[in-house]
Parts: C-alpha cells; structure tokens; sequence
C-alpha cells in the first residue's frame, strides 16, 4: 500500500538527509530501510514539470539512467557510480547543460582557487581529447576535503546517438583511499594507468594531477578494469557487476520503460488532482517490482548453483506476473547503497540524476562537487569507513626505498608480495603481528 510520504511532493532536488535518524558513530547498528527513504518518485515528476526544455528523449532517458544507477547502487551494490554526458561538436553536455560553463564562470571568480582553476584546465583538456580520437580518459583528483580522492575515468560510445543528438559519454565515478596532502596512491594509480608502466613521472601535488588527465585509444572495456583494479576492486566483484547491469538492462527493460512513460504521465498532473495519486501508486508498485527482480538478479549472478523460490518465480514469470508477485514484498535496503561517493557510514544517500542536474544548474561543476558532498548530506564531520587503525602504517620498500601505502590488518588477501614501484620482494611477518 503507497504511503502518504512517497506521493508527498518535496520542495527541493538537492540531496536531503536521510528520514532515518543516525548518530555521529561507526558502530551504529545497519537497519533495514524503505528504498523510498533514498528514491524520490515525485522528485522525477517534479523535474520534468519545472523543466519543460528539454527534448523528450531526454527526459526518457534520464529517468531510464536514473533507475539503473539506483538499481545497481542499492539492489546490486556495484563498487562505483556513473553518470552520462552527451558529446557534441562543442563539448560535454549534461541534459541541456554545457559542463565547461560551470568550470570557466568558477575559475574567473575572485575567491577561485588555484584547485578550482586547475579543474578548469584539466576538464577542458578532457573534453578536448573526447572530440578527438580518444575513446577514454582518466582524470585523477586526489584528496581535497577529507582522506580520500577520485579518478573520473570516462568512456565514449562510438555510435552517434541520433536521439540525444551527440555522443554518449559514460562517467564512471571511483573514489580511493588517501591521506590529505598525499599523492602516494594518486601516483601509484597514474603509473597503472601510463603505458607499460614506462615514463613514470611523478607529480608532486593535486594541481598537477587534476590539469593533466590521461587518455586511452584502446578498448574501453579492458580499460575499465584496469582502473577499477587500480582502486582496489577485485576480478570478481567487476565480473559479478558487470553482469549485474548486463542482466538488468536485459531482462527488466520492458518493466524500466512502463515505469519511465509511468513518471512522464504522472509529471502532467498537480498533486491535488485525483489522476496524480492513482498514478503514483502504479509508479511505486513497478519500482517495487523492478528493485525486487534485481535483487533477485544479483542472487543469481552471485548464486548460480543455489537457486530460491523467488529466483525460480522470476525466471519463469512474465512482466504481469512478476508485478503481482513482487509488488506486493517490501522494497527495503540494508545500509544505503554502495556508491562509495554518497555512502558516508553516519548518513547514507542517493545521489539521483535529477539532483545531479540541480547541482549544476546552480553552477556547480560534477567532478568539483563530488568532493563536497559530505556538505550536502550531513552536518556531521565525515567518518572513514576505514579508520587509519585498522591500517598498517605506511611503509618504505627496502629495495627502492619508494613509499608504500599500509595494507588492511585483517584482510591477508590486501598484503603486497612485491613492491608497486620496483616489482621487488616485500613480503613482511605481518602473520606475526596479526597474531
């Protein structure tokens, strides 16, 4: 049954604090909550009503992206999020929005940072290398708030898109672990990207990482998880979410599409209109079926051999069924999604394409906000989901003498065998000091 607070129109796109109260602590229990707690259904109607501009097929399609983000974020927990710009002649739009604008208006403004205006040349030189022959770029942004920085690896399809009128450009959006005021692993993240790990140049400071982005004329997907090793996440994990988004894509398209032309008749309504709440309720009951068919996904996709009630009725079920099967479970999340970008451990969030949108149309540029979300989301100070003491400390390879970032305590499977720099021996008793 639809509560009242789902079909209760918000007032703002910006990311709000969760409804769930939480207390500036890392050993706060992780409860089960309503996926409505993050996703905002009347929020996607809101926007297409205040934003008559833009095209259809782009409404349609950031209202599909918005979806699949969600799903993959909060139903297949996948280690990254993504967003899509559209490339044309002139460079990188998102919706109708010229991302360069927002990077040269903050650059020229007194109180502009050496950062920001660094992040004007760096971004500029991404999009000059996307309209050239380049199918991926790597823009690194070590730390600039808090102990953690992010690369920005971008893809571009090769097919022209003849409904958003340009070219897809897929951010994927990967946050690393690092110390305020360190580019250790900054480096060590460019020297897996340079070719054969040969040239090594180190930079000394964040500047001269965010003016310089990387570029890559090879296969996009190989590239992909190339970077995604490069920020620690295993073979299984981007095999398993890969084909999460595949099967998703797949097997829920027709289900993403009834849902999209769902929102973009419910956004022609006033609240208060009878229509408005009818279609509302359809709205979370296919959301509802669409989040529990993921998860189902993803038990597959994990689970092959051990196959449940739920996996054999999705499996055999057509979109009708499925809607009175699922529709009528609960859609709930433990934990928030798994977007390192938003999920901070005292207030997980959703960062949706609509908000996204709102951000920039207020001048923000992406890629500069990203790092300020904590601002956003909680008033709190945010809290590492990886305190430093649970990290060795930083050590000095014996052979190259080149520093090394301090691996997990009680994860054996994040000790290094041989040194990142020099490719030498650096096994250390470690065994010894976890007993």
């Amino acid at each position: 049954m639809l509560s009242a607070e789902i079909c209760k129109p918000s007032s703002s796109f910006l990311p709000s604090r969760n409804a769930t109260e939480r207390t500036n602590t890392i050993d706060v229990p992780l409860k089960e909550e309503s996926i409505f707690n993050y996703y905002s259904i009347t929020n996607e109607a809101k926007f297409l009503k205040e934003n008559p501009q833009l095209p259809h097929e782009q409404k349609e399609y950031y209202l599909k992206e918005n979806v699949l983000r969600f799903l993959g974020e909060f139903a297949g927990k996948v280690p990254y999020t993504k967003i899509t710009y559209i490339l044309r002649d002139d460079g990188l739009y998102y919706g109708d929005l010229k991302a360069m604008d927002n990077y040269r208006q903050t650059a020229i403004m007194p109180e502009a940072t050496d950062r920001e205006k660094a992040e004007g040349e760096g971004f500029e030189k991404v999009e000059e290398g996307l309209l050239q022959p380049a199918n991926t770029a790597y823009w690194i942004s070590p730390p600039k708030i808090a102990n953690y920085g992010f690369v920005f690896y971008f893809t571009k399809e090769l097919q022209y898109d003849k409904k958003l009128k340009g070219y897809k450009v897929t951010e994927y959006i990967l946050r690393y672990p690092e110390k305020l005021e360190d580019v250790s692993k900054s480096n060590q993240i460019a020297y897996g990207i340079e070719s054969n790990g040969n040239n090594k140049h180190y930079r000394k400071n964040a500047n001269d990482f965010i003016r310089d982005p990387f570029f890559d004329l090879s296969n996009p997907n190989s590239n992909l998880k190339k970077i995604l090793n490069l920020v620690d996440v295993d073979d299984e994990k981007i095999f398993q979410s890969q084909q999460f988004e595949k099967q998703v894509e797949e097997k829920l398209s027709g289900l993403i599409d009834q849902y999209t032309k769902t929102i973009m008749i419910l956004s022609k309504y006033e609240p208060y209109e009878p229509e408005y709440n009818q279609m509302c309720n359809h709205a979370e009951s296919l959301l509802t079926t669409i989040y529990n068919s993921a998860r189902v996904i993803k038990h597959i996709v994990e689970e092959p051999e051990n196959h449940n009630t739920e996996s054999s009725v999705f499996e055999r079920a057509s979109n009708k069924e499925l809607m009175a099967y699922f529709s009528q479970k609960k859609a709930t999340v433990t934990g928030g999604g798994s977007c390192p970008v938003t999920n901070k451990r005292n207030q997980p969030a959703y960062l949706s394409s609509f908000n996204v949108y709102a951000l920039m149309n207020t001048g923000n540029p992406i890629e500069s906000f990203i790092h300020d979300l904590d601002e956003l989301f909680s008033d709190n100070k945010f809290l590492e989901s990886d305190s430093e003491n649970e990290h060795y400390e930083d050590y000095e390879c014996p052979h190259c003498h080149e520093t090394l970032s301090g691996e997990k305590k009680n994860d054996p499977s994040s000790w290094r065998k041989t040194c990142d720099h020099c490719g030498e021996d650096v096994r250390c008793n470690k065994e010894t000091l976890a007993a």
